[in-house]
């Protein structure tokens, strides 16, 4: 990427050189791109509970890098629910890698049956040019 960066045509055709440099001809990324939380509580019966929704969204884009465009782009939402009573002061500390777990799990899923090969393939590699 260094080497590209300094070359004196940079970001002129920057993907298709990055796809000759390395051999890799897609590129997989992801954004965040929203956080939420709501709270709901409970009081009732003998008991008092206090639930936390976070949701988290990610955009995964994947890019041809020979053809420099984009070629497939999704959100997806990570959920995690922490439900204890209020008095309980142990937080789950991972919460962020459940939520960025979920979501990354759902995006592998669907980027596994888009990419399979067979009639349901939607991203098929572009050949690399011919270096002369």
């Amino acid at each position: 990427m260094e080497n590209i960066r300094q070359q004196p045509d940079f970001p002129q055709d920057f993907m298709l050189k990055v796809a000759q440099a390395s051999g890799a001809t897609h590129l997989i990324y992801g954004t965040l791109s929203d956080i939420r939380t709501r709270e709901n509580h409970f009081k009732g019966y003998g008991i008092e509970t206090h639930t936390i929704n976070y949701d988290m969204d990610v955009i995964i884009k994947v890019v041809d890098l020979v053809a420099q465009h984009t070629v497939f782009s999704n959100v997806y939402t990570g959920s995690y629910n922490e439900r204890r009573p209020v008095s309980n002061a142990q937080f789950d500390k991972a919460i962020y890698q459940n939520l960025m777990t979920a979501a990354l799990q759902q995006a592998a899923e669907e980027l596994y049956e888009i990419c399979k090969p067979g009639e349901k393939n939607k991203i098929r590699p572009t050949p690399l040019p011919q270096n002369n």
